[in-house]
């Protein structure tokens, strides 16, 4: 697929305003937040559903596409930066208008929320149910839960509650076919 037809297909998915090529836009999704790690690309998509990220695969998934997934670009490691070429196309997904709390059941203590929700917005919400979500990090106003469940998060509470595997009960994914995998149990 060319790079116009590329674009078209995206904004289908997502809306103009969500596919952003703009250079100069561009760039605030090309460098981590050190400014250590600098990549390329020509896109970048701001899904707001897994259905989304859905479609949005099977389209690189069909054209040999790489997916560079991103959420609050607080990574150290530069994972999150994409290092798109002339021979090899990647685009960044970027998480943070997934940022949703989908729902809170206060009998059971759970909480389902979407893969860009902020950390301290979740840590608000249970606590304002008289609740405690026990990850803290230092990056926890930035930071977004997919990122923090991802590279499973101890933070400073990890000693009493264990790593962020030890938090989290299902989730839903999006696989590299473009298939949802979904164990929100």
């Amino acid at each position: 697929m060319r790079h116009k037809a590329l674009c078209t297909a995206f904004e289908s998915i997502v809306g103009r305003e969500n596919c952003i090529t703009n250079p100069e836009v561009l760039g605030t999704y090309l460098e981590d937040w050190r400014g250590k790690h600098v990549g390329s690309t020509p896109i970048v998509l701001l899904p707001k559903s897994s259905k989304a990220i859905s479609e949005i695969i099977k389209i690189c998934f069909e054209n040999n596409i790489a997916v560079i997934p991103q959420g609050g670009n607080t990574s150290l490691c530069g994972a999150n930066i994409p290092n798109s070429t002339k021979d090899r196309m990647e685009i960044v997904i970027n998480s943070s208008k997934m940022n949703q709390i989908i729902g809170l059941d206060i009998h059971n203590q759970t909480l389902i929320a979407q893969s860009g929700c902020v950390l301290s917005n979740i840590q608000e919400k249970a606590e304002q149910n008289d609740l405690l979500f026990p990850l803290s990090l230092g990056a926890e106003g930035t930071c977004q839960i997919g990122g923090n469940l991802s590279t499973n998060a101890g933070g400073v509470n990890v000693l009493k509650y264990g790593m962020s595997r030890e938090l989290v009960m299902g989730l839903e994914v999006v696989l590299p076919d473009g298939t949802i995998f979904s164990d929100l149990n």
